[in-house]
């Protein structure tokens, strides 16, 4: 069982620590990756967005988004379309830790917390111009899992990604974008107040 540390967000590079609610500042400008995250093929293009600017979800919602395609001016031909949502985590290696976890870094295999496929088209053709389409994600668990915070750390990652991929075939290349969205759980436990003798 994963024993993360709940609000808070190491950096890896300089150890420093940021609240939860700056997480998302961390991953880029939140407008530009929620909005305008797009990658493509010369002029084609997957764009996601999120409902969310700040991309913050907990565990039970649903998520809820929309996949743009852009054919770049001229029919787009594919072999199916299809939308992936995938939480794990799992130990890595930095500078930090080099001769601390070689041993047994490779005999742990990364630990899925969350799983989703959709096919959103079949393979077909797309229209010259802007093809939406909205998505819905339940964010549950897989079976014996639970969903826990968004952590990257100097030895354990964290993370959630929405992958969206336009299959074209042996003799071109595929397009695909991904983007990462932050879940928080927060600790349902109540605070025991205890008081804390002090002297000045």
């Amino acid at each position: 069982q994963l024993q993360l540390a709940r609000g808070t967000h190491e950096s890896e590079l300089a150890g420093d620590v940021a609240p939860v609610a700056h997480r998302h500042s961390l991953l880029g400008d939140s407008t530009h990756s929620a909005s305008l995250d797009s990658s493509g093929d010369g002029s084609m293009s997957v764009e996601i967005k999120l409902s969310r600017m700040d991309r913050i979800y907990h565990p039970g919602e649903t998520l809820k988004g929309v996949a743009t395609v852009r054919g770049g001016g001229s029919t787009l031909q594919h072999e199916g379309i299809g939308l992936t949502a995938e939480g794990s985590a799992a130990l890595q290696l930095s500078a930090k830790s080099v001769g601390l976890f070689e041993a047994f870094y490779s005999s742990i295999k990364p630990v899925q917390l969350l799983h989703y496929e959709r096919e959103l088209q079949p393979s077909g053709k797309l229209p010259a111009d802007a093809t939406d389409f909205p998505f819905e994600i339940e964010l549950k668990p897989v079976a014996g899992e639970r969903l826990h915070e968004s952590y990257h750390g100097v030895f354990v990652n964290l993370q959630y990604v929405i992958t969206v991929e336009v299959r074209r075939g042996m003799l071109s290349k595929n397009i695909k974008r991904s983007i990462e969205f932050i879940v928080e759980a927060p600790d349902g436990r109540p605070i025991k107040e205890s008081p804390a003798p002090f002297s000045i």
